[in-house]
């Protein structure tokens, strides 16, 4: 993982309750932005946005739905990060249809995440992905720790690794409420940084 450029400077966060320790949903993020401050919070970076790339296997539903809840947020934090997502092994999502899970698309809906019309397909990752990140997260540790060390070895000890398991072992609800507590704590850890 590589440090924050010594370019970027915090900002104080500004909340809407004292007394609130942490964010709790998305939607409080909405709610702290539109309710407590016109400006900006978080990083204040001079030059190119900082870069999460969020890891799968296909690139079609848990990594889609946290590369597109973490830009919404990010964007309503004022933060300079974006998030991009890519798969490590794309031949496995055969039966994949369309650009986007529905499981992903209907979890961001409810969040008041619009998708663009045009949302692209589903993208492997190259050496160049990990070259251009300023943070990389594989989403699931015990499957994609194998990938990495099968056809990126060089960075599977560089990068971060949660445990949200794909569909076959957890429910889409329950997998995509435990990548949003994930990308909330981020989302704070990054504002408060």
């Amino acid at each position: 993982m590589r440090s924050l450029p010594s370019q970027t400077s915090p900002l104080p966060i500004k909340r809407g309750n004292p007394n609130r320790n942490h964010v709790k949903s998305s939607l409080d993020i909405l709610h702290i932005t539109r309710f407590t401050s016109t400006k900006p919070v978080g990083l204040v970076k001079f030059g190119q946005m900082n870069k999460i790339l969020f890891l799968c296997t296909g690139n079609y539903y848990r990594s889609r739905f946290a590369e597109n809840l973490f830009n919404w947020l990010a964007t309503k934090q004022g933060l300079d990060w974006q998030a991009d997502s890519r798969g490590l092994a794309l031949e496995r999502g055969v039966n994949n249809v369309g650009a986007i899970s529905q499981y992903a698309a209907e979890a961001l809906a409810v969040r008041l995440v619009n998708l663009p019309d045009d949302e692209r397909f589903p993208m492997p990752a190259s050496e160049q992905d990990f070259e251009s990140a300023t943070r990389v997260i594989a989403l699931d540790e015990l499957e994609h720790r194998p990938l990495m060390n099968e056809r990126f070895p060089h960075w599977a000890e560089t990068i971060d690794y949660w445990l949200v398991h794909d569909i076959d072992k957890t429910s889409a609800t329950e997998a995509l409420e435990e990548i949003e507590k994930h990308i909330l704590q981020l989302i704070e850890q990054l504002t408060q940084s």
